[in-house]
């Protein structure tokens, strides 16, 4: 939370103390850049926290059900359990990127309107559609 506030701290200073004082459009673009990518840093952070910490729960709340329900946990799901204990640090990753391309789309597409998904040639900010296309090939078969 501490390192994610400091990486929303640039852009609000940048947009009070810089670009209020001679708001052009050279400024505003640059603003727009410069708090897209921090604030989408800021919230990978954030939610890639809470996504590994909902994986190591699911485990720990799936035994707790079933002892509440059941009374008695049986080895073939205590087996299960422990093959989830095993592959969820390799299924985390899925979850960091997954949410990494969400949040992207939704703060460069949606929210500060520097990719526009309709027509790339025409995005306010002509860098995102090559980090677009190279970041997120896999839609193409890795084209």
């Amino acid at each position: 939370m501490f390192l994610a506030g400091l990486l929303i701290t640039a852009p609000i200073l940048l947009h009070f103390y810089w670009y209020k004082k001679d708001p052009t459009e050279n400024r505003r673009y640059i603003l727009n850049n410069v708090e897209a990518w921090l604030f989408w840093a800021a919230a990978n952070l954030i939610v890639s926290w809470w996504l590994a910490l909902i994986i190591d729960l699911v485990p720990v709340a799936f035994l707790t059900l079933i002892s509440i329900g059941w009374g008695h946990i049986s080895e073939g799901v205590k087996g299960s359990v422990e093959l989830f204990n095993g592959i969820k640090n390799s299924i985390k990753p899925i979850f960091y990127a997954a949410s990494m391309w969400v949040s992207w789309i939704i703060i460069f597409e949606s929210i500060f309107k520097l990719y526009d998904d309709d027509n790339p040639d025409t995005s306010k900010a002509a860098y995102t559609q090559r980090v677009r296309n190279s970041s997120f090939s896999f839609q193409n078969g890795f084209t």
